[in-house]
């Protein structure tokens, strides 16, 4: 303090002492001292942690600042986010269940209590493909006989996307669809795979053998 100009020199709590000494017809007045804040520039800083998710899983990433009142209020600026996911106005949370796969290119707005907003920070949310996995029972023996012989096979995704099926060994059994056509003796040998869509990356091929027999 230098006569009535305060000069702030960093941040913290000011106090500032107010005083009378008197004089030869006034005793000295009891001493007034006032404190107030001295804020940083409110600004967003870095979100600290969570800008990469997954498909299809819980997400939530914070969005942390520095300086202001204290008491902010959180806004999107620009851009969206993914499918699925919010941000909370209070806390500067953006969290749910993505629904969709990309990179989400936005701009977070900060305004704190005294309703001075903050410079805008932009970045990046990437939300990967989610993996999968596929139930391919194992398959029992099979007896070949003189005519046509065929029978099904089915396995389910945990995407719920369909599999497909194909012969490792046509020259000992085909397959078309779902369904396995047996040529010859041998050992064949079916793959299930899945090979995913925008969100899901592909599966992990399953292949089950089993002997065909002859009569």
């Amino acid at each position: 303090v230098s006569g009535t100009t305060v000069t702030l020199v960093t941040t913290g709590t000011c106090t500032i002492n107010a005083d009378q000494s008197g004089d030869s017809n006034y005793s000295a007045a009891t001493q007034v001292a006032r404190s107030f804040t001295v804020l940083g520039t409110l600004a967003i800083t870095t979100p600290n942690s969570g800008l990469s998710g997954t498909y299809g899983a819980s997400y939530s990433l914070s969005i942390s600042t520095s300086g202001g009142a204290g008491s902010n209020s959180f806004a999107l600026a620009s851009g969206s986010l993914p499918g699925g996911v919010t941000l909370n106005s209070s806390t500067g949370t953006i969290s749910g269940t993505p629904t969709a796969t990309g990179s989400f290119a936005i701009t977070v707005r900060v305004t704190d209590a005294n309703s001075t907003t903050a410079t805008t920070s932009s970045f990046t949310i990437t939300i990967s493909q989610a993996s999968q996995t596929i139930t391919f029972n194992a398959l029992g023996n099979r007896t070949k006989t003189a005519g046509t012989d065929t029978f099904t096979v089915s396995a389910t995704s945990s995407s719920s996307l369909a599999v497909a099926f194909t012969s490792a060994t046509t020259s000992i059994c085909t397959v078309s669809g779902t369904t396995v056509t047996l040529v010859t003796t041998g050992t064949c040998t079916i793959n299930a795979d899945q090979s995913g869509d925008s969100n899901y990356s592909a599966a992990t091929q399953v292949a089950r053998s089993f002997t065909v027999l002859g009569t």
